[in-house]
């Protein structure tokens, strides 16, 4: 049987919706650097112990894969599927992008990733 990646953490939701936010979601693709930078931060991130990833963890692809799941909370067509706790964070953020902003720093300063 074929072990999948975790659920995708709060902290990590908050993480790609700042993303989503910044940049044009219709552009965005598992190649675009902002995709490869989060990918990268998430893989750094000791949120999820190495035993629990596999080969693909927090892939470009994968965060694509994310960015299009927070779509169909917006105006945009994106993804049906997605988790509650997507749509959790979307409430809590959307209108508010200050205070995810300011959310996005302390996961940051959190883990030293700044």
């Amino acid at each position: 049987m074929r072990q999948r990646n975790p659920v995708w953490t709060r902290e990590e939701l908050i993480l790609a919706l700042d993303l989503f936010f910044r940049i044009s979601s219709m552009t965005a693709s598992e190649k675009s650097i902002e995709i490869g930078r989060l990918s990268k931060l998430l893989n750094r991130l000791p949120i999820h112990p190495p035993k629990a990833r596999q080969a693909n963890f927090r892939s470009p692809a994968s965060v694509n894969m994310k960015i299009s799941n927070l779509k169909r909370f917006s105006a945009q067509r994106g993804l049906e599927n997605g988790g509650r706790l997507e749509k959790a964070v979307w409430s809590e953020f959307q209108n508010d992008r200050k205070r995810l902003s300011a959310e996005v720093g302390s996961i940051k300063a959190q883990y030293k990733v700044l």
